[in-house]
C-alpha cells in the first residue's frame, strides 16, 4: 500500500486522532469506506503521543459471508500486523508506542461477490494498562523470517487480472489462482510446511510451484504448473506475512 501516512495524516486533520497526554481519556473514532473485491479500502491515519492500546472493529454492510481482516500500517504504508481473515465482521487489539499508524479494512478476492464492498466500524484508543493483555504488540518494525503468510493478490496481464489466494502455517498450505479469461484454475494444498524466508514464502510440489516474495512495499507472485506460468507483481489485494 503504497501511501505515505504522515502527510496524510497532516493534511487531512479530520483523518487523524491525536491522543491526549497520559492519564487522560483517548475515546473513539469512528472507521468507514469501500473496498474493492480482493482489495483494502482507504487508510485511517491515527497519531499516538504515548504507549496505547487500540481495538479496532468492522463490520460489512452487505455480503456477510466475504472474509475481511484488519490490517496496521506504519507511517510509510509497510505492513505492521494483521488480524486474521473473519468472516463479514472482524475485530482487532494492539499494543502500539507512539507514532502515527494507518488502520485499513481488507477483504479477500471471492468469486460470486461483484462490484465494491462497505465497511464502518469503531477505533477504541486507551492509555496502555500495565497488565499483560492477550493481544500483540507492536513495537517496532523489525526484519525476520516469515513463519506465515495469507490473503489474497491479483497479478495484471494483457487479458486481465489473475487472482491468487494464499493460507501457509505451521499445519501446511493451499493455493489458488483464478485466470477466467484463459479458463485457467490452480488449486495446491500441501501438508507440509512451506519454506520461508524474510519476506518470502515458496511452496512445491510434483504439480506446480508457487513463490511470493517482497522487496520494500512491493509484492511479486510466481506461479509455474504444466502447461501455465505467470510471474508479476502484486497491482490489487495484499498478502500478509509474519
Amino acid at each position: 500500500m503504497r501511501r505515505l501516512l504522515a502527510g496524510l495524516a497532516l493534511a487531512a486533520g479530520a483523518a487523524a486522532l491525536t491522543v491526549p497526554g497520559a492519564g487522560f481519556a483517548a475515546g473513539q473514532i469512528a472507521i468507514s469506506g469501500t473496498a474493492p473485491n480482493g482489495g483494502c479500502g482507504p487508510v485511517k491515519a491515527v497519531t499516538l503521543r504515548d504507549p496505547s492500546s487500540v481495538g479496532v472493529h468492522v463490520a460489512l454492510a452487505s455480503r456477510a459471508g466475504t472474509p475481511l481482516r484488519i490490517q496496521v500500517l506504519d507511517a510509510y504504508g509497510n505492513l505492521l500486523a494483521s488480524s486474521a481473515a473473519k468472516r463479514g465482521a472482524n475485530d482487532g487489539r494492539w499494543n502500539l508506542e507512539p507514532g502515527t499508524y494507518g488502520l485499513v479494512a481488507c477483504t479477500n478476492w471471492q468469486r460470486s461477490v461483484r462490484g465494491a464492498l462497505t465497511y464502518a466500524g469503531s477505533v477504541n484508543i486507551n492509555d496502555r494498562t500495565p497488565t499483560p493483555l492477550p493481544i500483540w504488540s507492536v513495537l517496532a518494525a523489525k526484519v525476520s523470517v516469515t513463519t506465515r503468510a495469507l490473503g489474497s493478490g491479483a497479478v495484471r496481464t494483457p487479458h486481465g487480472l489473475v487472482w491468487f489466494e494464499l493460507t501457509a502455517n505451521q499445519h501446511g498450505s493451499y493455493v489458488q489462482m483464478s485466470d477466467p479469461q484463459k479458463g485457467k484454475y490452480f488449486r495446491q494444498s500441501l501438508v507440509r510446511t512451506p519454506v520461508y524466508g524474510v519476506g518470502s514464502v515458496a511452496i512445491a510440489n510434483g504439480s506446480g510451484s508457487f513463490l511470493l516474495s517482497t522487496k520494500g512495499l512491493t509484492q511479486h507472485v510466481t506461479l509455474r504448473a504444466p502447461g501455465y506460468s505467470i510471474s508479476g507483481n502484486v497491482v490489487q489485494g495484499r498478502f500478509t506475512l509474519q
